[in-house]
């Protein structure tokens, strides 16, 4: 035998014991699943308060005390004449602010105007005071409610400032004396309308 014979036969034997190997697959490396996290429940959403609604003209100061003297003011009347406060002293007044797109305002309006007709002639005077508003808006509106009570336009925000005005309707409560005896930030009524002025008159008599 050749010396070339044994290499042959190795390399033979190497080659089968290649062929019958089973093949081998890289092991998979499983894919780590991320843990599963509760869904917190969703936060509403809050809604403005159907009774308010913010005016431009807000004011961070603190609110204005019971007791203390009603702000004076004088704006042009939505028909053309001065409505002004000190005039009205010795009166009750019931000075409410609201605005046309104001839903609440809307809806107490109404309410507002037959309160006056029940209690003009019992020295009780309304006044009312549009906010962010235009005069044309205003008075369109006032005209379909059929407001007699004086109404003006406080086109500068002066006078909502004045009274801290934070949110339309509110309305202020004013003594004869002219001084603060309450507020309504809030819709208003006829029944707490005639709470407050059937107290005011009382001390009238």
């Amino acid at each position: 035998m050749t010396p070339i014979l044994p290499l042959v036969l190795a390399l033979s034997l190497a080659l089968s014991l290649a062929c019958n190997q089973q093949p081998i697959t890289p092991t998979s490396i499983a894919t780590p699943v991320p843990a599963q996290t509760a869904t917190p429940p969703p936060v509403p959403t809050p809604t403005p308060s159907p009774t308010l609604a913010p005016s431009a003209f807000s004011s961070d100061l603190p609110p204005l005390e019971i007791g203390e003297p009603a702000p004076a003011f004088a704006l042009e009347g939505l028909d053309g004449n001065e409505v002004s406060l000190a005039p009205l002293q010795g009166q009750v007044v019931v000075l409410n602010f609201w605005a046309s797109w104001c839903g609440p305002c809307r809806q107490e309006m109404p309410d507002f105007q037959k309160a006056w007709e029940e209690h003009q002639d019992q020295g009780v005077v309304f006044v009312g005071i549009a906010v962010d508003d235009t005069e044309s808006e205003a008075s369109r509106f006032a005209q379909q409610v059929g407001v007699t009570y004086p109404l003006a336009l406080d086109t500068t925000g002066d006078v909502a400032r004045a009274y801290r005005l934070r949110a339309v309707p509110s309305t202020y409560f004013i003594d004869r004396d002219g001084r603060l005896a309450t507020t309504l930030h809030g819709l208003a009524n006829q029944g707490a309308l005639r709470i407050f002025l059937r107290g005011q008159t009382k001390q009238m008599e």
